[in-house]
């Protein structure tokens, strides 16, 4: 689990994730006790898992910032992306 994904609220004692109990519980699994970051990146969207991000542009890009799209995301998620939404 990427760490920009994890949360931490010290007062109650808790980890709060960013993603889906169902996006974790389908992320790779370790592979003889290493973990391959690579994969994990790109399974959570993350820029570290992909040679070519669509997010990249003029300003820098970091590991863990989304390497897709709003709306490439919204479609892999389930969610209908804003721009085929109608109303105001």
């Amino acid at each position: 689990m990427p760490k920009v994904l994890a949360h931490t609220d010290d007062a109650e004692q808790v980890v709060r994730l960013s993603v889906s109990g169902e996006l974790v519980d389908a992320s790779p699994k370790l592979k003889d006790g290493r973990v391959d970051y690579r994969a994990v990146a790109e399974h959570y969207g993350l820029a570290a898992g992909d040679p070519a991000p669509e997010t990249e542009g003029l300003g820098e890009l970091l590991p863990d910032d989304p390497a897709w799209s709003s709306e490439r995301e919204a479609l892999r998620t389930g969610v209908e992306p804003a721009s085929k939404r109608q109303g105001p």
